[in-house]
């Protein structure tokens, strides 16, 4: 287990971190309503990408393709339409 800015990481979790400066991924949407994933860790997580487009919605949850898929939709169609 190691600490990294005062948490508490695995070692898998660590080299993950360690490597984000090396991934693109072009588009992260998540929800506020999220419970297994709060909507700052997925933001963090798109700080850490490179060149990556953060897209936060109102509702959804963890499954919002499945609760309400229509505006996960509108963000993707607007991010393919930039």
């Amino acid at each position: 287990m190691a600490v990294t800015a005062g948490k508490q990481y695995t070692s898998s979790a660590v080299y993950a971190l360690s490597r984000l400066g090396q991934i693109t991924l072009p588009l992260v949407i998540c929800s506020k309503d999220d419970l297994l994933v709060p909507w700052m860790c997925s933001e963090q997580l798109a700080a850490g990408l490179i060149n990556t487009r953060f897209s936060l919605v109102d509702y959804g949850g963890h499954a919002m393709t499945v609760t309400d898929p229509i505006p996960f939709a509108v963000q993707r169609i607007q991010w393919l339409e930039a």
